[in-house]
């Protein structure tokens, strides 16, 4: 994607930077702010921009379903029922695949700050540990529930991320959120009644891995806004969501490895699914083809953002489950009800007004603890001659100014 077209004057400054032989780029001083409006890059859109986020966002939805569809199929049909050892595989080929495209897109590792291994524990490792816990619980829930049920019910997460963040401090409960809250939970009442493939295993399990889902988008949201962010990542860094991928891989694979052995072992053994022949090479097979749908999700999401904005990509996830659970109606014959689908409406209402007020409050006020970086010191050498300017990607850097 080409970069926008820069001001004039910007143009002029960077070409007296270039012409100038006491500028250093060695010795320039790159200093990031946390400012979400720094990442949307306002220009005019085109039928060609226009055609490429249609077809990313189609790409994101083919890619997405065909993922939760595979899976349902490879557990319900108990062709591979070891939900935690699918979670193994997952986790493992997730970390192999983002170091990739870090290499690819030439993207560095996140380089955490020597010392912060309290706030390393708090953040980052906690939340790969949830990953893992939750991914496998839901997984688990589709060999009890129908993925309608599943679709539902998670549609509840931002009331458990409301409430984790408000004991965390993140959220400062407001009459428009306790009104998401209410509805949103309504709404699951009403879709999840006289469900006809009611569970209560299932329901236990999809909805405790709802409930971790709130709690790791939570501690996601102080790994990259809260107050000791800056602790742990320092100054110079804004993460790229491909480098929290990889920095959160090792601990999900870890703690999937544990659930595995720990749960699933014996059967594995038992069943020796890994010992050789075409039914397990077959296996594998699928179990890399669908590796590849879900770290192509993560992908297809990621460029949706980039092709459109955070607020396209709410709107759109939400236009996703509808279609989820169309699909799912078509493939697996999940039923609703007129009542189910008046609770699913409010679920989506819900979940789609949250993150309206969410992303209203991101452009209102800056990352949470995080205060603009101070110049460079007195006894810099080229203080005095360096001012702040804005760079592509978001933040600001310190160049010289004639």
């Amino acid at each position: 994607m080409p970069p926008p077209a820069r001001p004039h004057d910007e143009e002029d400054a960077d070409d007296d930077e270039l012409s100038n032989p006491e500028f250093d780029d060695d010795e320039e001083e790159e200093l990031l702010i946390a400012d979400p409006n720094l990442y949307e890059l306002h220009k005019p859109w085109g039928r060609r921009e226009i055609l490429l986020a249609a077809a990313v966002i189609v790409a994101w939805y083919a890619v997405s379903i065909s993922a939760v569809v595979s899976n349902k199929l490879m557990l319900r049909a108990r062709r591979f029922p070891h939900p935690f050892t699918m979670l193994l595989i997952f986790a493992a080929a997730k970390w192999v695949l983002a170091r990739l495209a870090l290499l690819f897109w030439k993207l560095p590792p996140l380089a955490f700050q020597p010392g912060a291994w309290r706030p390393y524990l708090g953040a980052v490792a906690a939340t790969g540990v949830l990953t893992a816990v939750d991914v496998g619980l839901g997984l688990c829930a589709y060999m009890h529930v129908t993925v309608t049920f599943v679709v539902i019910v998670r549609a509840s997460a931002p009331c458990w991320q409301l409430l984790f963040g408000a004991a965390m401090g993140l959220e400062k409960p407001k009459l428009e959120l306790v009104l998401v809250l209410l509805l949103t939970s309504t709404g699951v009442g009403l879709a999840a009644l006289g469900d006809f493939e009611f569970n209560a295993h299932g329901f236990a399990l999809v909805l405790a891995s709802t409930v971790l889902a709130g709690l790791r988008a939570c501690l996601l949201q102080r790994l990259l806004h809260g107050a000791r962010s800056i602790e742990l990542l320092g100054w110079r860094q804004r993460p790229h969501p491909l480098q929290v991928v990889y920095a959160l891989a090792p601990w999900t694979a870890a703690a999937a490895l544990a659930l595995a052995l720990s749960v699933e072992g014996g059967a594995i053994r038992r069943a020796g699914l890994f010992d050789g022949g075409d039914a397990a090479h077959l296996l594998l097979l699928r179990l890399a083809g669908l590796c590849a749908l879900v770290f192509a999700t993560v992908l297809a999401e990621l460029s949706v953002v980039a092709r459109t904005s955070a607020l396209t990509l709410s709107v759109a996830a939400t236009l996703k489950e509808v279609v989820t659970i169309g699909v799912a109606e078509e493939v697996f014959h999940d039923h609703l009800t007129k009542l189910n689908v008046f609770g699913l409406l409010l679920c989506l209402l819900g979940a789609q007004s949250y993150s309206m007020v969410k992303l209203g409050r991101t452009r209102k006020t800056p990352r949470s603890g995080f205060t603009p970086p101070p110049p460079p010191p007195h006894d810099h050498p080229r203080n005095g001659d360096l001012q702040p300017k804005r760079i592509l990607g978001g933040g600001e850097r310190w160049v010289r100014q004639d």
